[in-house]
């Protein structure tokens, strides 16, 4: 009594039916994959998406994945729905890169049968060879209860992860042995379903948090699924919850419909070309859009490469280990910065340049028209800036770093040591050019400090006009409101970012985050220097981490340990701590200021 039929026997007409037409809809595509975004929690794109099986029968209609599932496992035939499901995938992934579109990796589940039937390793692969695909663009989910049944199980995954296939573990807390899954097999990220969790009380938060920092201390990223309220989205982002799934994002449905839904929704897509020739959207945003918003910035991005300019990030040595340890370096609100004010004189500047010339006012104008701005654009812009000063101040957030010159390698700037007083500073020196594009996807914003007379504004903004003048036929090509998007978050950036010539002190950059980006970065709620505040945590991204953030192992130069008896002590922390977090050459990395101690 082990063959299909002896195994229907007491089934309903329905599910003799699924189990005898499993290889005819397959054949006539009667079963298809839909898909659902996933979401990455630090930008709020679209950074994957996973495959779900769907069965239209011409006679049933619509039969629900409960019931064709529960038939297919029964009959041992999982493997074949699954092996379609891979296949269908892998075609949508070839069709997309030949007509190069982003790709997105996308997920898909493997049932235990799967791996019993044969070597559905091999039918994995072969189907990704004759697209030519690259593995990483293909997640492998599981469950727990996977590994009960045979130990060539795991040697089978173990097997895609060599071949550079991602393995998840999903629906984790469902079953009852979780932790000893977790203990003894390795997995690239676990899945945490919200639903098992319902309702979302206080106690279920407790258990959420505990999980997801459980993971991060155990290298494994962590995605939550199952994610139905803003409430649930805004909680898991503050959490650091790394991707989050769910009909919050989208429904599943065929990839084109799924996109257009998001789009429609305002969920972007990642920029991962995986090797595509069109200039995506995300890219002309991130460098067209500067060069013409921010020209000043663009030159002096320029200087800074021929003059071979690094950018240093001091702090107190103690900060410095709970960023290394807690991977993020802190954004307080502009309100507690010392020079808070800056942005007094920015409007002041911006106000007289508006209206002190009809001439310019009418520039102005004609550009808003012809980008479909409204004609009235900036003066309502101004209006909102003199009116809620205080609430972008309070909003906005800032993270600095300073200019490090070639001379200064291996000693640091005196001034900044003597700014520690008795505590001792570190400077961590980080190379811009590994900083710029792995941070695009986040949203921040990234500007020089300048320091300006109201001419010298004024010839900035006209500068500026000049540009979109120039450019005006290729931004007209995109959506009006992108644009103006744009241009007032680079406008707001610089506001931030410009200073009195009173005040010079040294060459400076800011990374500015606003609260209503669309994007969210994780925060804390921190009492500095007797001052409770939200902090945002810009993301430090270590070897083997999938996260966007500023790349350490690609970006750190050097750690210079500031002037103080403890200096070597201070060093071998550091050196200890780089090995800990499995970034190469440690000991070369950490060096001590050569200024003298007095």
């Amino acid at each position: 009594m082990d063959t299909a039929n002896a195994k229907l026997a007491g089934k309903t007409s329905l599910e003799c039916y699924l189990a005898k037409h499993i290889d005819e809809a397959i054949e006539r595509h009667e079963i298809t994959v839909h898909y659902q975004p996933i979401i990455r929690s630090l930008t709020g794109k679209i950074c994957a998406f996973e495959a779900l099986a769907r069965w239209t029968d011409p006679i049933y209609g619509t039969i629900t994945p409960s019931v064709f599932l529960g038939v297919l496992e029964a009959t041992n035939q999982t493997h074949k729905l699954d092996l379609a499901v891979v296949k269908e995938v892998c075609q949508t992934l070839a069709s997309r890169q030949q007509q190069n579109q982003p790709q997105l990796p996308i997920s898909l589940n493997l049932s235990r049968l799967d791996f019993l039937a044969g070597d559905f390793f091999a039918l994995v692969e072969a189907a990704m060879d004759q697209y030519q695909l690259p593995r990483e663009l293909l997640r492998i989910e599981v469950t727990e209860n996977i590994f009960a049944q045979d130990k060539r199980i795991e040697s089978s995954l173990k097997r895609f992860q060599a071949a550079g296939y991602l393995v998840w573990l999903d629906d984790f807390g469902e079953g009852s042995s979780s932790l000893n899954v977790l203990k003894n097999h390795q997995f690239e990220a676990l899945k945490i379903d919200m639903r098992f969790l319902a309702p979302f009380s206080p106690r279920a938060k407790t258990i959420i948090e505990s999980a997801v920092c459980m993971a991060k201390k155990v290298g494994i990223h962590t995605i939550a699924e199952g994610v139905e309220t803003k409430e649930q989205a805004d909680f898991l982002t503050k959490i650091g919850c790394e991707k989050m799934q769910g009909f919050y994002f989208g429904r599943p449905m065929p990839l084109e419909k799924a996109l257009a839904a998001c789009e429609e929704n305002g969920i972007a897509t990642e920029a991962n070309t995986a090797g595509s020739r069109i200039r995506t959207a995300e890219a002309y945003d991130r460098g067209e859009y500067l060069k013409i918003f921010q020209p000043i910035y663009a030159r002096r991005l320029e200087e800074t490469k021929l003059e071979n300019m690094h950018f240093a990030y001091y702090t107190s040595a103690t900060t410095g280990i709970n960023i290394l340890k807690g991977r993020h370096l802190w954004m307080r609100a502009a309100a507690c910065m010392n020079d808070y004010r800056e942005i007094d004189y920015g409007i002041q500047l911006l106000n007289h340049t508006i209206y002190s010339s009809a001439a310019r006012r009418q520039r102005i104008q004609a550009i808003s028209q012809q980008l479909h701005w409204g004609s009235n654009m900036l003066e309502s812009l101004l209006s909102d800036l003199n009116r809620n000063e205080q609430q972008y101040i309070t909003h906005t957030y800032l993270a600095c770093v300073s200019e490090h010159a070639p001379e200064e390698k291996g000693r640091g700037r005196l001034s900044m040591w003597r700014a520690y007083g008795r505590k001792t500073g570190v400077a961590f020196v980080l190379n811009p050019n590994a900083i710029f594009r792995p941070l695009e996807p986040l949203p921040l914003l990234l500007s020089p400090v300048e320091y300006l007379t109201q001419e010298q504004f004024s010839a900035g903004f006209d500068w500026m006009l000049e540009n979109i003048e120039r450019n005006l036929a290729a931004l007209q090509q995109h959506k009006p409101m992108q644009v103006l998007n744009y241009f007032t978050d680079m406008l707001m950036t610089s506001l931030f970012s410009i200073k009195n010539p009173g005040f010079v002190e040294e060459r400076e950059w800011r990374f500015i985050y606003k609260e209503s980006s669309q994007g969210r970065l994780a925060y804390d709620i921190e009492v500095i220097d007797g001052i409770p505040q939200i902090i945002y945590k810009l993301p430090i991204c270590g070897p083997g981490d999938e996260y966007p953030g500023l790349p350490l192992q690609e970006a750190l130069e050097e750690i210079i340990i500031g002037p103080s008896q403890y200096a070597e002590v201070i060093r071998t922390a550091y050196v200890k701590l780089l090995e800990e977090i499995g970034i190469h050459n440690a000991t070369r990395l950490v060096s001590k200021s050569n200024i003298p101690l007095r």
